[in-house]
């Protein structure tokens, strides 16, 4: 099989087993999301209020 095909073979295995097994990397990153978004949500207030300073 030449490059090609090996890529094509690939990505079609991975949308595959991406679908196969899509409740538990869904409840996964979910709970990776929710760890993370309190600090997100901070570091966006912060940067918001210093362009907001900054701008003044």
């Amino acid at each position: 099989m030449n490059p090609i095909g090996l890529a094509v073979t690939a990505i079609a295995g991975g949308a595959a087993l991406i679908i196969t097994y899509w409740e538990p990397i869904k409840g996964f990153f979910s709970g990776v999301w929710d760890s993370v978004k309190g600090y997100f949500s901070q570091f966006w207030d912060w940067a918001k209020n210093v362009f907001l300073v900054i701008h003044r």
